[in-house]
């Protein structure tokens, strides 16, 4: 009588840990991601989305000298007005009564 050969091969036996290995990296990949969504899912959450900014204008040769003093002016008063309403606040917080618990 022949010996039967077993089903489990070395060649079966090593594509099978390769493909169990593909198949564990897949899902490693696609749990990082997951928990990358969940984490700026949960900071969207609790400090809000990200404001969209304008863009400072960038130096360059191709941009005019005019679109680049506009925005610039843009800037300027966007600083001003900034400037303006920090030193209301800070004046206002100075100038209210301590309150003193005794």
């Amino acid at each position: 009588m022949a010996k039967k050969k077993g089903f489990m091969t070395p060649e079966r036996k090593k594509k099978l840990r390769t493909l169990l290995r593909k198949k564990a990296a897949e899902e490693l990949k696609k749990e990082q991601e997951r928990k990358a969504e969940e984490r700026l899912r949960v900071i969207a959450e609790r400090c809000g989305t990200k404001p969209i900014l304008t863009t400072l204008p960038q130096m360059s040769s191709r941009r005019s000298a005019s679109n680049t003093s506009t925005s610039g002016t843009d800037l300027r008063e966007k600083c001003s007005s900034f400037s303006a309403r920090l030193s209301s606040v800070t004046s206002r917080s100075t100038s209210l009564p301590s309150l003193s618990v005794t």
